[in-house]
């Protein structure tokens, strides 16, 4: 990834010191040749206005103490890998945004970074409909071969992570803080972290090791969770929302958009309302992503054999009901209309189907297909 292990160890110290644009950094290198000479020679720098006054108070103050050395040991500990954006393992797809860091550090599998991915994003405060919407699609994504990307924070994010791991998928969490051990945020998300990495999973920060999760450092997270990806899918979100930022990133970095559809009396499906609004993909099943991402990836329905096996076990009643039932909500009443069932049969199946997982109730017995 470097040329020499000195070369990485300047790099972090200048970039430590928050000289850290690729095209200052680019220009100090150009006329020192290299960091190492430029780290030596801080007053050469700020003389020749390649510096500021206050980058050359930072740099001094830095050099006067063992920090760099003590990052080095860090990242060894924790098997932490900088990777700068000449690397090899630097997202291609990151490289295309605007201001793109210049150092990421990755803890895990980073041949992860070279293979395709969906970030998956939505609210902390989740309806039980799009905790199963978020189960459904990351599961079928990872099935597909495909990494999937997000936050590691409450809500939709754990869920379509945790969902990954449970089918032994891969999936990438980029955070806001650092990603040694002390640093992962959310701590409830802890051992979910470890989870990630012990599965072959990856951990992604633009940030040092040790470093907070400040409350700024989300919005700027969420621009690498959106540019590292072939698209974002939105499952929940209210009318502001960070998961709505996310997706803006996508928009502007020239990626897809996915959006799921949800009750109009829900406030978490506001935000996803007016990205389809907005010309965002409406998203039912994960082949309306994967149609839209790939013409080469095989269209052939990854539920499809499922499905045949589970409707040879279904009654004549089960089979109408299912006909019936959709991903957008439908009220009891219409669905005993158009079923011509009775009430009690058409309850008895529906809280059977709840039970297995088929179905959700998003409230006052308006019923949504979750497994299709």
């Amino acid at each position: 990834m470097f040329q020499n292990e000195n070369e990485i160890k300047f790099l972090l110290a200048f970039s430590f010191c928050q000289i850290n644009t690729r095209k200052k950094l680019s220009k100090i290198k150009s006329h020192f040749d290299d960091l190492e000479k430029a780290w030596n020679n801080s007053e050469k720098l700020r003389q020749v206005g390649l510096i500021s006054k206050q980058e050359f108070q930072r740099i001094s103050e830095f050099q006067s103490s063992s920090k760099i050395n003590r990052l080095m040991e860090m990242l060894a500990d924790f098997q932490i890998t900088p990777i700068d954006f000449e690397s090899t393992y630097y997202p291609p797809l990151l490289k295309e945004i605007d201001n793109p860091p210049e150092i990421i550090f990755a803890r895990g599998d980073i041949s992860l970074l070279k293979e395709k991915s969906i970030t998956i994003v939505g609210s902390r405060k989740n309806t039980v409909y799009g905790e199963r919407v978020a189960q459904k699609i990351a599961s079928e994504i990872s099935r597909a071969g495909i990494a999937v990307v997000s936050g590691l924070a409450l809500g939709i994010d754990s869920i379509a992570h945790r969902a990954v791991l449970d089918h032994e998928g891969k999936t990438i969490a980029v955070l806001a803080s650092g990603i040694d051990d002390a640093s992962i945020t959310p701590k409830t998300h802890f051992h979910l972290a470890k989870k990630i990495l012990s599965s072959g999973g990856l951990l992604i920060s633009e940030y040092f090791p040790l470093a907070p999760a400040l409350k700024q450092n989300y919005i700027a997270r969420n621009r690498i969770m959106a540019g590292i990806s072939l698209g974002t899918l939105v499952i929940e979100a209210a009318q502001k929302s960070g998961s709505l930022i996310t997706a803006r990133f996508a928009l502007e970095s020239g990626r897809e958009v996915f959006s799921v559809p949800g009750s109009i009396f829900c406030p978490q499906s506001a935000g996803t309302h007016n990205l389809i609004k907005e010309g965002a993909k409406l998203v039912c099943s994960v082949n309306d992503i994967l149609e839209e991402l790939d013409p080469l990836y095989n269209k052939t329905d990854l539920q499809k054999e499922d499905r045949q096996e589970e409707l040879t076990h279904f009654s004549e009643n089960e089979k109408k009901l299912w006909k019936i039932l959709g991903t957008m909500p439908i009220f009891i009443d219409r669905i005993i209309s158009l079923s011509k069932l009775n009430q009690v049969e058409v309850a008895r199946i529906l809280s059977k189907w709840e039970i297995e997982g088929k179905i959700v109730n998003i409230g006052q017995n308006n019923f949504v297909k979750i497994k299709t």
